[in-house]
């Protein structure tokens, strides 16, 4: 490595020697909130071909968050996993990504939900959204002439219960609960399930529900991996593999 080059230059470099000298495959690139011109480093060319793009760190300011959602995309995923995103914020980009996953989403509004198209996974963590709001969002899914997304996680405040009477309001749901047994005669009969036991279960219902939606997207993504090791069995018949590589920035020195 050279004495002279920047900091940045020195990991490119690096990182190019170490991607042929182990012939490896999909990589990661992490990304810190302290990190300087976003932009710069992600017109890297050795840099540009990951599969996640993760963003972690304190505060992101709007001229970093720019810089990545105006990056050109191709069947890659966003994950900002830790840290602030101003409340104002809004690109409109902000679904562009093929998985996108904000950690941080109280500044996503429905009519920001209202925008999405052929988008393959969405999460959502700590948002503002209302019940209502997301009631009319699902109403918006429903009725759509496209493709929205393949699956979505939408964080919801816990509370004694959720209002599911106005989550789905004119939507037909099956609503599923468990009966419980009763006693033989001889002991004091239980007492039949409240309303609130009810709604309760019907939530631990769709809880499931979204687990297995989840099961199947990583089942999903282990056959695009398995698929993309093939394709490089296909290439050379002989080689040596590795684990995905993270690179984390910033590092120290100047770029």
């Amino acid at each position: 490595l050279s004495e002279t080059a920047t900091t940045l230059e020195n990991t490119r470099q690096l990182f190019t020697r170490i991607y042929k000298l182990f012939q490896c495959g999909p990589y990661k690139l992490c990304i810190s909130s302290s990190t300087q011109n976003i932009k710069v480093i992600l017109e890297i060319p050795e840099f540009r071909n990951f599969t996640v793009l993760f963003l972690v760190g304190g505060h992101f300011k709007k001229e970093q968050l720019d810089e990545v959602l105006e990056f050109e995309r191709e069947d890659q995923d966003l994950h900002i996993i830790r840290g602030v995103i101003p409340e104002d914020y809004y690109h409109p980009n902000l679904f562009k990504f093929t998985d996108v996953h904000y950690c941080d989403a109280r500044w996503i509004r429905l009519e920001h939900l209202l925008s999405i198209k052929n988008t393959f996974m969405i999460t959502l963590g700590m948002n503002n959204l209302t019940i209502p709001d997301i009631n009319t969002f699902l109403h918006h899914w429903m009725n759509s002439e496209y493709e929205l997304f393949e699956f979505i996680s939408i964080d919801i405040e816990k509370g004694p219960s959720t209002p599911l009477d106005v989550l789905f309001r004119g939507i037909t749901v099956l609503k599923g609960y468990r009966v419980l047994n009763y006693a033989p005669r001889r002991h004091p009969l239980l007492p039949r399930p409240t309303a609130e036991a009810l709604s309760l279960n019907s939530a631990q219902y769709f809880e499931r529900a979204s687990a297995g939606e989840r099961e199947r997207k990583r089942e999903r993504e282990r056959e695009r991996e398995r698929e993309r090791e093939r394709e490089r069995d296909h290439k050379c018949s002989a080689g040596v593999t590795s684990s995905p590589v993270a690179i984390p920035f910033p590092l120290s020195g100047t770029y």
